[in-house]
């Protein structure tokens, strides 16, 4: 189920960064001279958001390889569970904060119902609600990276 909701998170953000793409090569802020892509600041963290989105899903991509090369072969240990929900929570916290970014440059044009960006930015911060994906999963495999007796029947 984690692997689902990051997905959808993955996809949100995604879409969120080619709106942005769109809006800030035509977009001059208010006061300013200069569109939202001819902005340092922007450019910098447009290549983060990038950066971190495709660092998200190749993490996801490997644990999930390699929890079903694992599930062929019978089962997958608590170690793998672990990793696999880790990096989900993970996938889904970095589209959160791209797509914060994002809507945060995109200024007053992001508030208004008809942009694209208010919606991404609302249905992104729906998905950090899940249970399987909100920062508490990040205490579960924190404790049991830590060696601490855990319950993992949540895993």
């Amino acid at each position: 189920m984690a692997c689902g909701v990051t997905c959808v998170s993955l996809g949100i953000a995604r879409r969120a960064l080619a709106e942005f793409v769109e809006l800030a090569a035509s977009k001059v802020p208010f006061q300013a001279a200069r569109t939202l892509a001819e902005r340092p600041t922007v450019q910098a963290g447009v290549a983060r958001a990038e950066a971190d989105l495709l660092s998200a899903r190749a993490l996801l991509r490997e644990s999930v390889e390699a929890a079903w090369a694992s599930a062929e072969q019978g089962s997958l240990s608590d170690e793998q569970r672990r990793v696999l929900r880790l990096s989900a929570t993970n996938a889904t916290l970095s589209s959160v904060r791209a797509v914060d970014f994002l809507y945060t440059a995109a200024g007053g044009s992001a508030v208004y119902e008809t942009s694209p960006m208010q919606r991404l930015f609302r249905d992104i911060h729906v998905a950090t609600q899940h249970a399987m994906v909100n920062e508490r999963t990040l205490e579960l495999t924190g404790r049991m990276a830590l060696g601490l007796p855990t319950d993992t029947t949540t895993l």
